[in-house]
């Protein structure tokens, strides 16, 4: 894939993207700096934006974005640190009740790539445990003051899952694998995990195996138990794939995994891709991170993912959608399923996929309640809910 830009890419975007990889921005070319910052807010980029223009003094950086990005980073480095202690209150909590927890993304992915957890924009504490832990790990949480929170949901939908007591909430604990729980005084969510993505997204990601390959990581000198770097790339370009590649933070974080990958650890993230029916999905974040960042892998990794076409072509557009001139608010529609569907290559995660979203969920029981003998009937009420949504629109 070609890393050069064309006029037809956003010149405050791509001059974030080439500041964002440490890579040559002319000194000689008038920047809109204002415009600059407003892309870092956007995709999340602000602290590596600062750290790489700590080193361009000849940018001739205005002192009012120079004292905004300052500001950003210092309230970052401080939630930053703040986090840290929360994640290590809570990890002796788990430890205290033999409870086992991977943590990944946030800060220990930063302290992972950067050496820093500052580096990364401080946000929710991601924990993984067992399935078979999900509901004392969700009890724990409770214990201790947070409280169930569900950020996609309608009003009707978190009523409903308020309302699930004894055996239908645990239930829903062992069936939903990702599950918001907030504190009301300190406003830390907590995004506790058994699974990678849920079941209707259709990726085969074994959480099991990769408690097996966890490795224990200093993060603000408090040890924890975290991803591999190999089990963290698949990881990041799953999340990637499910936000539709909409930020940039995800790429500079699959930069710097390639950076830090030994050459040898590859023939591995092939195989538990291909096995997990993500290898597109990989291959399409691999390619972001050369064609945005200019980070390429080995010769023999690049020469492989551009094997399928298909991944090349959804990298190439990603990459204009993710740097175009036009607006956001008036570039077109969001991608949905279409691009899910194609983001997949084999036919039998396609019909998984497609299958898995006629599967009732939340919103078909709480629209329309029914005693469990008549349950089933949701399964009839499901495809006529969603021609609702999508095919009437």
């Amino acid at each position: 894939m070609s890393t050069e830009f064309d006029s037809s890419f956003d010149p405050s975007s791509v001059r974030l993207a080439r500041l964002c990889a440490g890579a040559a921005v002319s000194s000689d070319t008038a920047h809109d700096w204002p415009a600059i910052f407003h892309r870092a807010v956007r995709h999340r980029v602000v602290p590596l934006l600062y750290a790489n223009l700590r080193e361009r003094s000849d940018l001739g950086v205005p002192d009012e974005t120079k004292i905004a990005l300052r500001g950003f980073v210092q309230a970052n480095a401080a939630r930053s640190l703040a986090l840290a202690g929360q994640m290590r209150n809570l990890l002796e909590a788990f430890l205290a009740a033999n409870i086992p927890v991977i943590v990944f993304k946030g800060i220990a992915l930063s302290a992972a790539l950067y050496d820093d957890v500052s580096m990364r924009e401080a946000g929710d504490l991601d924990l993984l445990v067992h399935h078979e832990d999900i509901i004392r790990a969700a009890n724990l949480l409770l214990r201790i003051g947070h409280e169930p929170f569900y950020p996609t949901a309608t009003p009707r939908e978190s009523a409903y899952l308020n309302g699930l007591k004894a055996r239908a909430r645990e239930t829903y604990l062992r069936s939903h694998c990702e599950h918001h729980l907030v504190h009301p005084n300190s406003r830390l969510n907590v995004d506790l995990h058994w699974a990678f993505s849920l079941r209707e997204f259709a990726v085969s990601l074994d959480p099991q195996a990769l408690w097996s390959r966890a490795v224990m990581q200093s993060v603000a000198g408090f040890a924890v138990r975290t991803p591999s770097s190999s089990d963290m790339l698949l990881i990041l370009s799953l999340n990637g794939g499910k936000d539709r590649w909409e930020r940039l933070d995800r790429i500079c974080d699959i930069a710097a995994l390639i950076r830090h990958l030994p050459e040898g650890a590859w023939p591995d993230i092939f195989k538990l891709a291909a096995d997990a029916g993500m290898a597109r999905m990989l291959a399409i974040g691999v390619l972001l991170a050369e064609s945005v960042l200019n980070e390429a892998g080995p010769d023999d990794v690049m020469t492989e993912v551009r094997r399928d076409i298909k991944a090349v072509d959804i990298a190439r557009h990603m990459r204009r959608r993710l740097l175009s001139a036009v607006a956001k608010e008036t570039s077109p529609k969001p991608l949905g399923f279409r691009f899910d569907l194609q983001m997949r290559e084999r036919w039998r995660d396609r019909l998984r996929y497609v299958t898995g979203h006629l599967r009732p969920g939340v919103g078909d029981w709480a629209a329309v309640p029914l005693p469990p003998l008549l349950a089933p009937l949701h399964y009839v009420i499901r495809p006529f809910r969603l021609m609702t949504r999508y095919g009437l629109s």
